[in-house]
């Protein structure tokens, strides 16, 4: 099966900290959008999702999401909901690149 370009928000660089450990720090990881090479400021957890049949690796990204439903830009205020709470959405990106920190 081959995954539709329209089921991804965008291609996605993971950079890990670097530790002398064998443990994953998620707060420390930085998310950059592959092609902006914008870093992605607004995404409170993710998952890393290896698609194996496909050869793919993904990662759905539970971000701050704007009135539209669509991924809130770094510079935009959070929308709150009726409980005022930040609106949030899980969006799937294709991980491009995964690296180690310098």
């Amino acid at each position: 099966m081959i995954l539709p370009a329209e089921e991804f928000t965008g291609r996605l660089i993971i950079t890990w900290p670097r530790s002398a450990r064998p443990v994953l720090l998620p707060p420390l990881t930085i998310l950059h959008d592959a092609d902006s090479r914008e870093q992605i400021m607004s995404v409170t957890a993710f998952t890393i999702n290896a698609h194996v049949a496909e050869s793919v690796v993904t990662a759905d990204l539970t971000m701050l999401a704007g009135a539209d439903g669509k991924p809130l830009a770094a510079d935009a205020t959070p929308v709150l909901d009726d409980g005022n709470e930040p609106l949030t959405g899980v969006f799937r990106w294709v991980v491009a690149e995964m690296r180690i920190a310098e």
